[in-house]
């Protein structure tokens, strides 16, 4: 199936929503974990305390880093026109194969807009890198599946 082009600013629109709500959550979860570690100081003592505050500070410091990763995804798709029509397989277009369709953005997986699977892949993506340079109409080859290019927008 592939997607009518016109969903292309849906689906975009769609990223965006979703990585707004995992920055959200992943902020939330910073708080919390500061929040928790700032409590902690107040009810515990000698080693006990530290190994919490030592928990607490990894915690943090993994949440943080989930944020970053996450603000950078969104920095991406933030510096990309929906409106663009693509020639080519490139960041920002949308792809159409016999085998599923693509919006080459930032790694978000598999997300459905208005009925219609689209896996949303990065440039970075090993598929990516082997539909570049497949023309509409011609087969490209990945894990032993054969994808036909059907549309480029």
């Amino acid at each position: 199936m592939h997607p009518p082009s016109h969903l292309k600013r849906l689906i975009h629109g769609h990223c965006v929503a979703v990585l707004q709500e995992r920055i959200q959550a992943a902020q939330e979860a910073a708080a919390s974990i500061q929040d928790s570690a700032r409590s902690d100081t107040k009810s515990s003592a000698g080693d006990k305390h530290e190994t919490a505050r030592a928990m607490a500070q990894i915690e943090l410091e993994k949440q943080q880093l989930v944020l970053r990763h996450l603000s950078l995804m969104k920095a991406t798709l933030d510096g990309m026109d929906p409106d663009e029509h693509h020639e080519a397989v490139e960041p920002g277009a949308l792809i159409s194969t016999d085998l599923g369709a693509f919006y080459i953005a930032t790694s978000l997986g598999k997300v459905v807009v208005e009925g219609v699977p689209i896996w949303v892949i990065s440039p970075q993506a090993p598929l990516f890198q082997v539909l570049k340079d497949t023309p509409v109409g011609e087969i490209a080859f990945f894990n032993g599946q054969a994808y036909r290019m059907q549309e480029v927008a």
